[in-house]
């Protein structure tokens, strides 16, 4: 699962978690512990470590700090998740067809 959140400010978060459970009880926890205005915007549970992985490369350019999982809040970073989700929607209809 990959997800997407905001500082509640003017920077993105995408990582990535394998276990669903983990990250509802333990990571969330932790992120509003050390951020009280973390907003959670999305997630993509069939999204793979690779595609974390792609999304960190295509988004390199847009990271603040170059080995980090941040960005700035921007449309391209909206823009390059959206089209991983799409490409799932598209998997899952074509599969359904």
């Amino acid at each position: 699962m990959i997800y997407l959140i905001s500082n509640g400010n003017d920077k993105i978060k995408i990582g990535y978690c394998a276990d669903m459970f983990r990250w509802k009880s333990q990571r969330i926890p932790k992120y509003i512990t050390h951020n009280p205005d973390t907003i959670f915007l999305d997630t993509n549970e069939s999204a793979t470590k690779q595609d974390e992985y792609e999304i960190h490369r295509i988004l390199k350019p847009y990271k603040i700090k170059p080995n980090a999982e941040w960005y700035y809040n921007s449309d391209k970073v909206h823009q390059v998740w959206n089209d991983f989700k799409n490409k799932y929607k598209d998997n899952t209809d074509s599969l359904e067809s």
